[in-house]
């Protein structure tokens, strides 16, 4: 298959590939934000990264050559003065890097990716000390040769991390860092916000200039607005969907319906109904299926009805307007 440089996803890839010989950890962090905004600049960095030792002789031929384009498509920091980078959107090197992808069929990366379906857990071991739990309908980033850091995509992880002063894990999502300072903490990303829980230790949450500490016991809730809330949480509900069950104190009724879809790998959506409505108790999935899905109505007082391939929670006769 022929590679088009015109492309900006495969230009982008190649200019990564060149800024991470000496990247600091700015760039490096950047870099995490860009892979995981599509699933397709993973894929061309793979083949891009898999090609070094046929792209460094055409370095050397190149020399300290001037950029062939003022525009940088990638905006990062300063570089560090060890060395200066080369900076292009097109021309011979390129070219030259696009005529031995076409060529080479497939490779493979220290960068991976780890899913699951909704309804599916699966646990991560990354270094001695250092593990990651997955809940349903969740992606993560990792770097094998990086177990310090990852990024989390989308959905629901459990992180338990061995403490390093010198190397501190820090997990990406988007564009906030969580900085973990010995800790068991689990993060969930949604559409329209990020949720922060800790149960042992310490993390920072650091994104756009601003820094908050939770400590064991505390959580905290980020909208893509910017607002930020920290409250207090129970020790044992940080991570007990692990255990299929839910701890809720005043929990808008769209977190309890996603984290049921998480659980049970089915679509559930709420009403406009109950849009304002709260929800404050402990939830316990004992099984699957419609069976279950009816029992878990009952207790939540809502009602559940199909739609389409999933379900909608809507006011049952009980509920209050």
């Amino acid at each position: 298959m022929s590679i088009e440089m015109q492309d900006p996803i495969i230009e982008n890839a190649i200019a990564w590939h060149v800024r991470l010989r000496d990247g600091d950890d700015a760039a490096w962090e950047a870099f995490a934000d860009w892979m995981a905004a599509d699933p397709r600049h993973a894929a061309a960095y793979d083949r891009v990264e898999a090609l070094d030792e046929r792209i460094d002789p055409l370095l050397a031929a190149l020399g300290e050559g001037q950029p062939a384009n003022d525009v940088d498509p990638l905006p990062l920091p300063a570089p560090a003065p060890r060395r200066r980078f080369l900076l292009w959107t097109g021309g011979a090197l390129a070219a030259s890097i696009a005529a031995v992808l076409t060529l080479t069929p497939s490779f493979t990366s220290p960068r991976y990716e780890v899913a699951t379906a909704a309804g599916e857990r699966r646990q991560v071991q990354l270094d001695e000390g250092t593990d990651i739990a997955l809940n349903g309908a969740t992606k993560l980033l990792l770097d094998r040769d990086n177990p310090r850091a990852a990024a989390l995509v989308e959905g629901q992880a459990l992180f338990r991390v061995r403490h390093d002063d010198e190397r501190p894990f820090v997990l990406a999502v988007g564009e906030v860092r969580i900085v973990d300072l010995g800790t068991i903490f689990d993060v969930t990303r949604e559409r329209d916000q990020i949720r922060v829980a800790v149960s042992e230790g310490k993390v920072e949450y650091r994104a756009a200039g601003k820094t908050v500490a939770l400590v064991a016991g505390q959580s905290l809730v980020a909208t893509n607005g910017g607002d930020v809330t920290v409250s207090d949480t129970p020790v044992e509900a940080v991570g007990s969907w692990q255990n299929r069950r839910y701890l809720y104190s005043g929990a808008p009724l769209s977190r309890v319906a996603a984290d049921l879809s998480r659980a049970q790998g089915i679509a559930i959506r709420v009403d406009p109904a109950l849009a304002g409505r709260l929800f404050s108790g402990n939830v316990q999935i004992e099984g699957s299926g419609e069976a279950e899905l009816r029992r878990l109505a009952i207790a939540l007082d809502v009602k559940l009805e199909r739609s389409g391939q999933g379900w909608v929670m809507g006011p049952s006769r009980s509920a209050p307007n």
